[in-house]
């Protein structure tokens, strides 16, 4: 018999062992191993599963590895997507009844949408409402790239709660929060509730649910009425005349009905009155956010309070006359991402309180104290590498003042992204913006601007911000942004410095 080369046996060999096929193979083992093809990888679930089936000492360790398979975001999305129908199609009432929570814990952080997909056909097969908190909590992380229309979240979702319109059911986890698993760290009812009222965001852009929530069904329910959480709400949209759009919105209206000493509860005070100043019409546009600038407009600018939009926008159109406007150009990675940052092209998109705001951020930002701030505050952005520095811009009785909140050791990831600390945000409850530096070097035009992380933070948070570009030594270039994607350049600001 002729003898086959020993290059030939290792080859044959390694086929083999890349196709799945020889009596000696472990299969939870080729299953777990990254090197392996995904088609391998899948040969072996399948080849596991079947022995499994066949021999009950099996069925724990082959459960075990496709559970690890199934929270591995870095395994192929097909063998994942396996894993969980095996799992969740388990025949074993307590094994099955474990994968589900498993499957609902990880739905919030799951971001490839075929095992976001897997997961709602099980629950849909089996009538399994009690995954509606995690569906909304999953649904409520946004993708710039998949509408909320095509999201299987909200597949899902209408298919478990046939005839009932999405928000209403997303609006009915916001008011009694379906707790279905405790995670130890986490208050559960909270996070629900909060992620709820991130989506209800999107769903409900105008606020017209919620705000026929708060003007109706919570005043005649009596459960809903002596709710805090409801209670807060009405409160903020009776007396500032504003609902929050997003769980952190949410938290800041909290924050600010909280109790607390009696600056706090002075400036609540002097707020509500001057929004109840403001012409009708106008209040029904208004935001957390405008509840600052209007209050520092009725004690130190009577006349833009009384002043028509069309009044505020040709004043502001004045002052930017001439201005140097320096658009980003760098930093967004696709180009149909870059948006202008000019007055004439954002003119529809600003409210009467944004126009008003704006104008009071370009007095702020150029007065003597808050300039000297930022030239101190950049010196220390420049000499610490490893973040970006930034902070909180108030007004007070002594005029304005620019208050660096620096991120934390661990929020400082690298020299080309900004945290806000909680201190910061709480710090900003009661504050007209948030900013930070785009400083790492002086000459850094092209980035001047907000990039698309900062857009997103901004809608999140439902903050006025402010990104300071360097753009020659001792000089910045200044522009404003807010929730809604509305960027506007506020030109140069000479601020010196080495």
């Amino acid at each position: 018999m002729p003898r086959t080369p020993l290059a030939i046996v290792g080859l044959l060999m390694a086929l083999a062992w890349l196709s799945g096929a020889g009596p000696d193979d472990d299969h939870l083992a080729r299953l777990r191993n990254p090197a392996l093809s995904p088609k391998g990888r899948i040969a072996a679930m399948e080849a596991a599963w079947r022995e499994a089936q066949g021999d009950a000492g099996l069925l724990s360790p082959t459960r075990r590895a496709l559970l690890d398979v199934a929270w591995d975001a870095s395994a192929p999305v097909d063998l994942r997507a396996g894993a969980v129908d095996r799992l969740l199609g388990d025949e074993d009432p307590e094994a099955r009844e474990r994968a589900r929570r498993e499957a609902r814990l990880m739905l919030p952080r799951e971001r490839r949408w075929e095992v976001v997909r897997r997961i709602g056909a099980a629950a849909v097969a089996h009538g399994w409402t009690d995954f509606t908190p995690a569906l909304i909590r999953a649904w409520s992380q946004p993708d710039r790239q998949v509408k909320d229309a095509d999201r299987p979240e909200r597949e899902t979702l209408e298919k478990l709660h046939p005839g009932r319109p999405i928000a209403e059911v997303v609006l009915e986890q916001f008011l009694r929060p379906e707790v279905v698993d405790e995670v130890e760290g986490l208050d559960m009812e909270r996070r629900i509730r909060a992620d709820a009222w991130d989506l209800l965001a999107r769903l409900d852009a105008d606020g017209s649910v919620r705000m026929s929530l708060l003007e109706g069904r919570a005043v005649q329910d009596p459960a809903l009425g002596s709710d805090p959480l409801v209670q807060d709400l009405r409160a903020g949209l009776s007396d500032l005349r504003a609902i929050p759009f997003t769980g952190e919105e949410l938290a800041w209206l909290r924050a600010l009905r909280a109790p607390g000493p009696p600056a706090w509860r002075e400036w609540y005070a002097e707020a509500a009155v001057a929004v109840s100043r403001v012409d009708a019409s106008v209040q029904r546009a208004l935001h957390l956010r405008h509840a600052e600038p209007i209050r520092w407009a009725a004690a130190n600018r009577e006349a833009w309070l009384r002043a028509s939009r069309d009044d505020l926008l040709a004043q502001l159109r004045a002052r930017l006359k001439g201005r140097t406007i320096r658009e980003r150009t760098q930093g967004y990675g696709d180009a149909s991402m870059r948006l202008p940052e000019r007055l004439e092209y954002w003119e529809a998109a600003l409210t009467w309180a944004d126009v008003l705001t704006v104008l009071i951020l370009d007095e702020a930002v150029r007065s003597p104290g808050v300039v000297a701030a930022f030239r101190t505050q950049i010196g220390l952005d420049r000499k610490e590498t490893g973040t970006e520095f930034g902070g909180v811009l108030s007004a007070s009785a002594d005029g304005f003042a620019a208050t660096l909140y620096p991120p934390r050791i661990g929020q400082r990831t690298n020299d080309n992204s900004f945290v806000a600390s909680e201190d910061m945000v709480r710090g900003a409850d009661r504050a007209l913006a948030h900013y930070h530096f785009h400083v790492q070097n002086w000459r850094h035009a092209e980035y001047a601007g907000p990039s698309a992380g900062d857009l997103v933070y901004a809608a999140r948070s439902g903050r006025h911000q402010l990104v300071l570009t360097g753009v020659r030594r001792g000089v910045v270039n200044v522009d404003y942004y807010q929730p809604n994607g509305v960027i506007l350049d506020l030109g140069e600001l000479e601020v010196g410095g080495k």
